[in-house]
């Protein structure tokens, strides 16, 4: 069963009204930062689960659209200011649970689904990428806001995080051909090796502070209940039978739900570079070279 399932993606966040015209729930004092990915300490945490219409992962094979409506209950932090009582990453840490929650929407386009054969295995990595839609992809509100209006917005952007080029939201899983009969499955125990993407924050929002200097990502720690299914092996079987779809239909992932956990955390500087599209299009070049680019 998939144990942990990260999504990263990259966005710049539009413009805001001015922080003084929202009555929002935790005002900040500009040295607040969420934790850095890969710290003891988690960042700014989501879920699905907590909303009574929508609150999940949803993919339409339709619009090839991929939207996810969450609940933000609890900002974790720390401060290096003396004396805040939470003064170094992933040691120490402060909280703030919303109440009411934070509402996130995040949608966005289906690119492409490269598998990149391991030689003389029955393995291959299965890289799905998603890419923005043109529009707002990333809406955070909070409902205590007078106007309902956003405290946070953004966009997918393209780019290269850790090395690897990422069309704006991407995730890498472990794939054995062996399994189901020929069919093939997740391969666990690692099932999930990598996911790349970024979020960048316009110093126009009022918690752009947090994720100073620029870069933050959104990281799925779960990610369950595949189209509604109950129970290890179900859920497993209900994964597998998604990703046979999509490579056995070429270009086609076929529509899908699953709920979600997970957190907003900080990238440390320089982790993600948003590079020029004819490097990103060597990137694929590359990956078509490694395996196959289904788009």
């Amino acid at each position: 069963m998939l144990r942990r399932f990260a999504f990263w993606f990259t966005g710049a966040a539009l413009l805001l009204a001015p922080a003084s015209a929202f009555a929002i729930q935790k005002p900040l004092n500009g040295a607040e930062r969420l934790h850095t990915f890969g710290s003891s300490q988690p960042g700014a945490e989501f879920n699905s689960g907590g909303l009574a219409t929508g609150g999940q992962v949803s993919y339409s094979s339709g619009t090839q659209i991929l939207t996810l409506t969450a609940a933000g209950d609890t900002l974790n932090w720390f401060d290096p200011t003396v004396g805040s009582g939470c003064e170094i990453d992933g040691t120490t840490n402060c909280a703030f649970n919303y109440a009411p929650d934070l509402t996130i929407t995040f949608s966005a386009e289906f690119d492409s689904l490269v598998e990149t054969p391991i030689p003389t295995t029955t393995l291959s990595v299965l890289q799905l990428n998603f890419k923005t839609t043109s529009g707002t992809d990333l809406v955070v509100t909070d409902p205590t806001d007078i106007g309902f209006g956003p405290v946070l917005t953004g966009n997918l952007q393209a780019g290269i995080f850790g090395g690897t080029p990422t069309t704006g939201l991407s995730a890498q899983l472990l794939w054995d051909a062996s399994l189901n009969g020929g069919l093939g499955g997740i391969s666990p125990p690692a099932a999930v090796l990598t996911t790349v993407a970024t979020l960048k924050a316009d110093a126009s929002s009022h918690y752009s502070s947090l994720v100073l200097p620029d870069f933050f990502g959104l990281a799925f720690t779960s990610v369950t209940d595949w189209n509604g299914c109950v129970g290890t092996t179900a859920c497993e079987a209900a994964l597998d039978s998604i990703l046979q779809a999509a490579l056995a239909g070429g270009n086609l992932l076929p529509s899908f739900t699953a709920e979600v956990n997970g957190e907003v955390v900080n990238l440390q500087a320089g982790s993600f570079v948003p590079e020029p599209s004819t490097l990103l299009l060597l990137g694929a070049a590359l990956a078509a070279l490694a395996g196959r680019v289904r788009r």
